[in-house]
């Protein structure tokens, strides 16, 4: 059996076959540098916050071409649509001292803080003072209800829905002679 001769020979190559395998060498780094700066581009422009574009007037417009003023509308994982869904789900179902609201109608919903909350609905002060919460406000007309209510039941015309904008969870309801909001 013959031994196998391990020694570094110098390769015989020709002038442009080593030039090649260099820059297939330097190729691969220079991938390896483009892939980190693009993921690099990718992480910062995910981090960039976009301002609204100017409308016709010059004022800064949301994506429907809306005027937006005031302060922006942070970003929560519960969207305004979504908060008047869960909204109106809670409305509809009677509950032990209210009924069902009847046709609600009008929609009004407003990210707020839960202190800002607590202060509309004439309360001292809020468990959680900083949390965001969707306020959603519907017109529509419900009756206080209970054990042993008998007529005349007081109407209430308004119906208002604090919901947790991280969650989704509901935190209150008001029924109410008059808008909260």
């Amino acid at each position: 059996m013959k031994a196998l001769n391990l020694t570094p020979r110098p390769l015989s190559l020709a002038r442009g076959a080593g030039a090649f395998i260099m820059m297939k060498r330097r190729s691969g780094h220079i991938q390896g540098i483009l892939l980190v700066g693009a993921i690099a581009l990718l992480l910062l422009t995910a981090c960039i916050q976009v301002a609204p574009t100017p409308g016709p007037t010059g004022t800064p417009a949301d994506s429907a071409g809306q005027p937006v003023t005031g302060t922006p509308t942070p970003v929560t994982p519960i969207t305004r649509e979504q908060a008047i869904q869960i909204a109106l789900g809670e409305i509809s179902i009677p509950q032990p001292e209210v009924s069902a609201v009847e046709n609600p109608r009008n929609p009004v919903a407003r990210l707020m803080t839960e202190a800002e909350y607590a202060r509309a609905r004439g309360a001292v002060g809020a468990l959680h003072p900083d949390r965001l919460v969707w306020v959603v406000q519907f017109e529509g007309v419900s009756y206080s209800a209970g054990i042993g209510a008998v007529p005349p039941l007081r109407q209430l015309n308004y119906a208002t829905v604090a919901i947790d904008a991280q969650s989704g969870n509901i935190i209150g309801t008001d029924y109410t002679y008059a808008p909260l909001l």
